[in-house]
């Protein structure tokens, strides 16, 4: 079996305490861009028994987080983004022959948690001449497939199992405040709060099972996907707009 646990965390931050002053734009920009491979092969033969098994499993954790507090004033736009792109290709494959009796078998498992978040922090008084912008977009492309194959002069076995199991979060806002003292308070010419997800997913599962007398294959997938995107203002938020354009997205 070949495993992979690769857990990975990107922020960009502007502190509750911080006080900052620009005469032009404010950017607070995180993104993370990655690419992960993970392939296993399986290959056996005999002129009897012969037996072939194969397996991947594959776990990646990824946080990207962009956010802005204190007191922040610029001459320009504030834009608090943050952005994440993964691909994930997760390939096992078997292949058993054998004279008399042959038996594949492969199984692929993929976990991926990915939270993208671009938030102003509570307590935080920001003051833009231009426009703001809080925009959290995140990306994914998973491909996990699986091929088992067995031969056997009497008997021929095979089975491929395909296991995907996903929890994005994807979220932009300002945080909620109990009291008005602690509140988020934003003038600008205007304020955008967006959040997209764009998610594409591949599985294939394949087997094969070929003998001169009995042959069995066995083929299961199971995906199971939790994906949360959310744009929001939090409680007591005050919003000052000198276009009065408010946008969620």
């Amino acid at each position: 079996i070949v495993t992979l646990v690769f857990d990975k965390e990107v922020k960009a931050s502007i502190g509750a305490v911080t006080s900052m002053e620009a005469t032009r734009h404010i950017n607070v920009n995180a993104r993370a861009e990655d690419d992960l491979y993970l392939v296993a092969v399986s290959f056996s033969g005999s002129g009897s028994t012969s037996v072939g098994l194969g397996g991947t499993l594959l776990i990646f954790m990824n946080e990207v987080t962009a956010e802005m507090g204190g007191n922040v004033k610029a001459g320009g736009d504030i834009n608090v983004k943050a952005a994440s792109d993964e691909f994930l290709l997760n390939i096992a494959a078997s292949v058993a022959v054998g004279g008399t009796t042959g038996v594949g078998g492969a199984a692929v498992v993929t976990y991926f948690s990915g939270k993208t978040i671009a938030r102003v922090l509570a307590g935080a008084v920001v003051q833009g001449a231009g426009a703001m912008t809080i925009a959290a977009e995140s990306q994914e492309f998973i491909t996990a497939d699986v091929v088992g194959l067995s031969g056997g002069g009497t008997a021929g076995v095979s089975g491929a199992v395909d296991i995907v199991i996903t929890q994005v979060v994807t979220q932009a806002y300002t945080e909620s405040a109990a009291d008005y003292s602690s509140r988020v308070r934003i003038t600008a010419a205007s304020l955008t709060v967006q959040a997209t997800d764009n998610y594409d997913f591949v599985g294939v599962a394949v087997s094969a099972a070929v003998s001169g007398t009995a042959g069995v294959g066995v083929t299961a997938m199971l995906t199971i996907a939790w994906n949360t995107v959310t744009a929001y203002l939090g409680d007591n938020c005050q919003v000052t707009t000198k276009t009065g354009d408010v946008t969620l997205l």
